[in-house]
C-alpha cells in the first residue's frame, strides 16, 4: 500500500514538472508570435552627426520596413555601415518598442592625407586611415610630409622639437594616434614600411597613455609573426626621471617597464651628442624604438658636431676610465655617477663610469669587460629598487660573471615610494652623487 501511494505521488509530481515546462513552452511561443505581430520595424530612425543621408545609412544597414524587430542583429547592422561607409567613426544601434530602430552615427572628420609607397591615404583626427585615393584627392587635404627617416620630430609638449611641429600644431592630435595607434591598428590596409612614424610623449605617465595592445602586443611583435614581410619603423619619444617637482604621476623612470616586452628597443641617452647620434639611428631603425629623455637634460647646453654622425643602438661608452670599480647606469644618473668619481678620485678610489645609452639590444660584451676589469660593481638607476632594470642587470651580472666579482654587486636605485612633491623630499627619493659615492665605498670596504 505505502509502496503504491509513493508511486501515485511521483507521478503527480513527474505530470506537474510536465505541465510548467509545457506551459513554459507555449508562453515562450505565444511571446515570440506576439513580438512577429506586434513588433515589427515600422521606423528607422538616424541621428547622430554625418554628412552622409539617412537613406545612405540605412540602406547599407539592409533593415527594411516589416522586418522583425527583435530578429534584427545588431553587431550585423554596425558592421555592414561600417564596412560600406568608411567615414563612419562611432556607430550603435538599439531597439525603441514597439515599432522603432534607432541607428546612432557620428562620421569621421579628414583631417590630412599621408603619401604611402605607392598612394595616398586619407585619415582623420583620431589617425583612423578612411581611405586609400590619389594625389588628387590627397590635394584637398593638409599633407603629413617631413616624416622620413630624416625628418625632425612633432609632437613635443616640452618644446624640444622644431620645425614641423609648429606647421602641424592643429594635427597633435593626429599624431598621437598615428604614432600609437595607426601604425598597427591599420596593418591589413597601410603599408606598415611606407613611412617612419615620430611621437612626443609627455613625463611618466607616458606609458599609461599609449594602447597596451597596439605597442606592446602587436607593433613589438609584428616583424616576428609575419616572418619578417611587415615592420614597424616608429620612434616614441618618452621624458622621463624625477627632479622637475612635478610629484608622483609625472616623475618615474619606466624603463624597466618597456625593456619587458621582446621586439621593442629602448634607448636612454644622456647628453645633447648622444642624443642626437642615437635618435638618427632609432629613426633609421625598422623596428619600435621607445627613445627616453630625461627632463632635467632639455635645459642643459652643449657643444654638439655639426657634421653628420649615428651611433649605433647597442653600443655603450666608457664615459671615465677606472680600475677599482665599475659603475654601470645610464640617462641621467650617468652626469652623477661621472660627479662621483671625481669626488672619489680624490680619495683614491678609481672608478670606471660605463654609460649603456642603450638597454636594449644591450651591450653585454662592454659589461663584460668592465667587470672583468674592476671586478666590483655598483648599477646606479633612478627607477624605484623594486622590479627595476638595475635588478635585472644584477641578477645577469651575478649568474653570467659570478666569479670575476669580489663583491656583491650593489643597486643605488629610487626608493620603493611614489615621488613626492616637496623638494626636499624629492631629492632624498633618487640616488645623487653623495649616494653614489657612498655605495662605491660599502663595496669596497672603505
Amino acid at each position: 500500500m505505502a509502496k503504491q501511494e509513493t508511486q501515485t505521488k511521483y507521478h503527480r509530481r513527474r505530470n506537474g514538472v510536465l505541465f510548467t515546462i509545457l506551459a513554459v513552452i507555449l508562453i515562450a511561443a505565444s511571446v515570440v508570435a506576439a513580438c512577429t505581430v506586434f513588433f515589427r520595424v515600422e521606423n528607422i530612425e538616424v541621428n547622430g552627426h554625418s554628412a552622409y543621408t539617412a537613406e545612405q545609412i540605412i540602406g547599407a544597414a539592409e533593415v527594411e520596413q516589416g522586418d522583425n524587430l527583435f530578429a534584427v542583429n545588431k553587431f550585423k547592422v554596425m558592421r555592414q555601415i561600417i564596412s560600406r561607409l568608411p567615414y563612419v567613426d562611432e556607430i550603435s544601434v538599439s531597439r525603441r518598442l514597439p515599432n522603432t530602430l534607432v541607428i546612432n552615427v557620428v562620421e569621421c572628420v579628414p583631417a590630412a592625407a599621408i603619401q604611402g609607397s605607392d598612394a595616398w591615404w586619407i585619415i582623420d583626427t583620431k589617425g583612423k586611415i578612411l581611405e586609400r585615393t590619389d594625389e588628387t584627392r590627397a590635394a584637398e587635404f593638409p599633407p603629413l610630409t617631413g616624416l622620413t627617416p630624416d625628418s625632425p620630430v612633432v609632437g613635443s609638449q616640452l618644446e624640444v622639437a622644431e620645425g614641423e611641429e609648429n606647421k602641424l600644431a592643429s594635427l597633435e592630435k593626429l599624431f598621437a594616434a598615428l604614432a600609437a595607434r595607426g601604425m598597427t591598428d591599420q596593418a591589413e590596409s597601410f603599408d606598415l614600411t611606407a613611412i617612419n612614424f615620430i611621437k612626443m610623449g609627455y613625463g611618466g605617465r607616458f606609458t599609461v597613455k599609449i594602447p597596451m595592445n597596439t605597442d606592446f602586443n602587436q607593433a613589438a611583435k609584428i616583424r616576428y609573426m609575419t616572418g619578417g614581410q611587415c615592420n614597424v619603423p616608429m620612434v616614441l619619444r618618452a621624458p622621463m626621471g624625477a627632479g622637475r617637482r612635478n610629484a608622483g604621476q609625472h616623475s618615474q623612470s619606466l624603463e624597466n617597464f618597456f625593456c619587458h616586452f621582446p621586439g621593442l628597443k629602448v634607448v636612454a641617452p644622456c647628453s645633447a651628442a648622444d642624443a642626437k647620434g642615437l635618435l638618427k639611428t632609432a629613426i633609421r631603425d625598422d623596428d619600435p624604438v621607445i627613445f627616453l629623455e630625461h627632463k632635467l637634460l632639455y635645459a642643459k647646453k652643449e657643444e654638439i658636431p655639426e657634421e653628420e654622425y649615428t651611433i649605433p643602438l647597442g653600443q655603450a661608452a666608457v664615459k671615465r676610465e677606472g680600475r677599482d670599480v665599475s659603475i654601470i647606469t645610464w640617462s641621467r644618473e650617468v652626469n652623477f655617477s661621472m660627479e662621483a668619481a671625481a669626488a672619489l678620485a680624490q680619495e683614491g678610489i678609481e672608478a670606471e663610469v660605463l654609460d649603456l645609452r642603450t638597454l636594449v639590444p644591450l651591450d653585454w660584451d662592454a659589461i663584460v669587460r668592465t667587470v672583468s676589469k674592476t671586478h666590483n660593481v655598483i648599477i646606479v638607476s633612478e627607477e624605484v629598487k623594486r622590479g627595476s632594470f638595475a635588478g635585472e642587470l644584477s641578477a645577469q651580472i651575478g649568474e653570467e660573471l659570478f666569479d670575476e666579482l669580489d663583491a656583491p654587486v650593489e643597486r643605488v636605485c629610487g626608493l620603493n615610494i611614489c615621488s613626492p612633491f616637496s623638494p626636499v623630499l624629492e631629492d632624498k627619493n633618487f640616488p645623487h652623487p653623495e649616494d653614489i659615492a657612498a655605495a662605491v665605498k660599502r663595496v669596497l670596504n672603505k
